[in-house]
């Protein structure tokens, strides 16, 4: 039984994509076969056809494909954390995309949950990350890669000094945006497991022989009729089309709805009058790494700034050190720079990742003395 529905799944699709192929070969040869007097008149008509079966492809494919759900969901505030996702999760839902803010939140992250401890060296201004070993949380897939990438490819399997994050972004450009860019897959990897958008199924490869009909009416129309502007209104409506289904997205009904609390988290954020500066330490320091991945770096300050609360969580206590500022433009500079280097000057610039085995500095002091 199993047998004959596989191969009648095999035999309809091999029986579709025939007909399309028959469709395109049709549309390839007909041009030539009409009379040249009748030729203008059928491309006339074949061109408002056109028109309309692409504005009614996308009303169909907006609706179907891209609106996003319909919910009950009418407040105005949030006054906590709508859900408790990692930073990176959290930025690819608001976005659909892994951006370097995302990454950065994520490093506080690590930092704010004592995964990662920072160090001062106390023969110089630098700081270190170190490694916390006694570490027994759980680390999602793109933190996991981060404590690799630092620990690992950039430091001695212990620690690496900030100083180091920035001079690898030069010396090892390519390398260092190498590391960058596999993070993010591995982001893009783990989201698609969480289901936080619909998949769009066979849309583009559906919607395949339409392209193809259409950038042949584009050659008929300039070749054949010599109607150059038509042509290249049809070519960008074409081009625009095929941007557009690759990339809109749609959260499931479950995410978008947790989307519409985190859009009402952020009004809240930014209410002037808020009473998030009431939190304690841990909800202060969850704040800080939410705002970076949501871009409200300033707002997040105005209510530190309020904050007695402010000395029992490592990432805050990186804050008053200005850790946190130093941290956060060594990695902006290292991402932006490795990108600029790899993509512009040295696109052969794949480094060293060989381990260094010595300690950099063994006369530390922990910002933090709580595990």
């Amino acid at each position: 039984f199993t047998y004959i529905i596989f191969n009648d799944i095999i035999f309809n699709r091999i029986e579709v994509c025939q007909m399309k192929l028959l469709a395109i070969l049709i549309f390839l040869i007909f041009p030539f076969l009409l009379p040249s007097s009748i030729l203008e008149p059928a491309f006339s008509a074949i061109n408002i056809f056109w028109f309309i079966v692409t504005i009614v492809l996308y009303i169909y494919i907006y609706i179907t494909k891209d609106r996003e759900y319909k919910t009950n969901y009418k407040e105005e505030f949030e006054y906590f954390f709508p859900s408790n996702r990692n930073p990176e999760i959290l930025g690819f839902l608001m976005t659909g995309d892994t951006k370097e803010r995302f990454f950065i939140a994520s490093v506080f992250e690590l930092i704010r949950k004592n995964a990662v401890r920072i160090a001062r060296a106390n023969n110089n201004k630098d700081y270190i990350l170190i490694q916390n070993n006694k570490y027994r949380g759980n680390l999602s897939k793109g933190e996991f890669y981060i404590m690799k990438w630092l620990f690992h490819y950039l430091g001695n399997d212990y620690e690496v000094p900030l100083s180091k994050i920035t001079e690898d972004s030069k010396k090892n450009s390519g390398f260092f945006s190498y590391c960058y860019h596999e993070w993010a897959n591995l982001v893009e990897v783990d989201a698609a497991g969480l289901n936080i958008f619909e998949s769009k199924g066979s849309l583009f490869t559906d919607m395949l022989v339409y392209f193809i009909i259409t950038f042949l009416l584009v050659i008929y129309n300039a070749t054949l009729l010599n109607n150059i502007a038509l042509a290249t209104i049809i070519l960008v409506i074409n081009t625009a089309f095929i941007i557009y289904t690759n990339t809109f997205i749609k959260r499931t009904m479950e995410t978008n709805l947790e989307h519409l609390k985190w859009k009402a988290f952020i009004r809240y954020i930014k209410k002037v009058d808020n009473k998030l500066h009431e939190m304690d330490s841990e909800g202060l320091a969850k704040l800080c790494v939410y705002c970076k991945v949501l871009k409200l770096d300033k707002e997040f300050y105005k209510i530190y700034n309020r904050s007695r609360n402010i000395n029992d969580n490592q990432l805050l206590i990186a804050i008053n050190e200005d850790v946190i500022s130093y941290l956060d433009k060594a990695l902006s500079r290292g991402i932006k720079y490795s990108k600029i280097a790899t993509n512009i000057f040295y696109s052969k610039n794949k480094g060293s990742t060989k381990i260094i085995r010595r300690r950099f500095n063994d006369d530390i002091t922990y910002i933090y003395d709580k595990e």
